[in-house]
């Protein structure tokens, strides 16, 4: 927070005057539940060299089983008690998806690491680029190529086949991507074959 430190201590004044709304409710999970606590101000400035920028924010708090967990996120939108919760569950998606593709391309055969930032000039970015328009290309044949799905259900892993297309591109000559995905799925199933009908 020390990066919107000026912000956070104009939320926090509006808290303590009065000018932040507070409502809080709770949900039933089964046997356990969730006691949720929003707190939201309209017309916040973003900061102290830019006075006239103003910004609506939220911050909730989650208690479960005594453990709470607190979120914060800035919008254009007006809160208020009608969207306010609406607003709070699109943060948690959008984080979610951003957490979810950063843990494949770190984890999943992509090899997103941090040296990613030791680049001369523009190289880091650069790589980037790259990396995220190989995971753009992959998301799009997992969507749309039957025998990319194929081949990848054959793997189980994407990392394996990640492994696999790099050993059969650097050491087999193929004479076309059908001919390419073909050597790969022989190499999981002797039958494999692709249908070209």
């Amino acid at each position: 927070m020390a990066l919107h430190a000026a912000l956070f201590e104009h939320f926090a004044m509006a808290k303590e005057i009065g000018d932040a709304q507070t409502f809080t409710q709770t949900v039933n999970l089964g046997k356990s539940q969730i006691q949720q606590e929003y707190v939201y101000c309209n017309d916040v400035p973003l900061n102290d060299s830019y006075q006239e920028t103003l910004v609506n924010i939220i911050e909730y708090r989650e208690t479960i089983n005594a453990k709470t967990t607190r979120w914060v996120w800035i919008t254009d939108l007006r809160l208020n008690k009608a969207n306010v919760e609406a607003v709070m569950r699109a943060g948690r998606a959008r984080w979610r998806i951003e957490n979810e593709t950063f843990n494949v391309l770190k984890n999943h055969g992509y090899e997103f690491e941090h040296n990613f930032g030791h680049g001369t000039k523009n190289l880091c970015t650069n790589l980037y680029f790259i990396m995220m328009l190989a995971f753009l290309i992959d998301q799009i044949q997992e969507m749309s190529c039957e025998v990319f799905k194929k081949v990848l259900g054959l793997a189980k892993r994407r990392m394996y086949l990640w492994e696999k297309m790099r050993s059969i591109f650097t050491l087999i000559p193929c004479k076309n991507f059908s001919d390419f995905y073909e050597k790969i799925g022989k190499y999981y199933q002797d039958n494999f074959a692709i249908d070209t009908g």
